[in-house]
């Protein structure tokens, strides 16, 4: 498809793009993959995150905050906005699944709001 002047995007391609999007989210939440790498997590004693060990976590905040400043980082922000509004709530249920029965949204609530009142937040 041409692009228009202004580089705006016609709505089928924002339709497609939308499929797409929501396609690749079913899948990744019905994947073998993201199941296995889940059952880990209810079976082990601390928290997995995919990141972990990954060059990005192990940067320094200074990279990190260039990244986020980036055209990369841009395109992160967006495919994290997309993963919240297709599969947030799933993501949520699996996380407190692993948690356990010993989990307290209430408290852990509170606790988040502390850190964040305490702590300086970049954005």
């Amino acid at each position: 498809a041409e692009r228009r002047r202004g580089g705006s995007v016609s709505f089928k391609e924002m339709a497609v793009a939308f499929s797409l999007t929501k396609a690749f989210f079913e899948w990744f939440s019905a994947s073998d993959g993201v199941a296995a790498l889940h059952k880990k997590h209810i079976e082990g004693d601390v928290a997995l995150h995919m990141l972990k060990g990954t060059p990005m976590a192990a940067a320094p905040d200074s990279l990190k905050l260039d990244f986020a400043r980036s055209g990369a980082g841009q395109a992160v922000a967006n495919f994290m906005k997309a993963e919240q509004q297709h599969i947030g709530g799933w993501k949520v249920d699996r996380i407190v699944e692993a948690a356990g029965s010993e989990f307290n949204a209430v408290c852990w609530r509170q606790r988040l709001l502390e850190e964040v009142a305490s702590s300086q937040v970049f954005l």
